[in-house]
């Protein structure tokens, strides 16, 4: 997502309309990368205004499912949680 977001700034930046850098994704990384630029472009990911929805899992489910992923950096600290393998 972050790639195809920089590569509107890009197009933005260079006077390209969205709907080019749309077509260019679609033909060369296919629907995937396309679907993505469209709801990036249209602001369809984002929820209706007024309309809050929970999120898919609480903040404390994501944090207890850290300790399975491998530590990201040598200090063993992610986020301010000290992991310990």
């Amino acid at each position: 997502m972050e790639v195809v977001s920089e590569a509107h700034v890009l197009a933005e930046k260079s006077g390209l309309e969205s709907s080019v850098v749309e077509g260019l994704l679609e033909r060369n990384y296919g629907d995937y990368a396309h679907g993505i630029s469209t709801r990036l472009t249209t602001g369809a990911y984002a929820p209706a205004p007024g309309a809050f929805t929970s999120p898919f899992s609480p903040i404390s489910t994501d944090l207890e499912q850290l300790i399975y992923f491998p530590p990201i950096d040598r200090r063993k600290s992610v986020l301010g949680f000290e992991f310990s393998y």
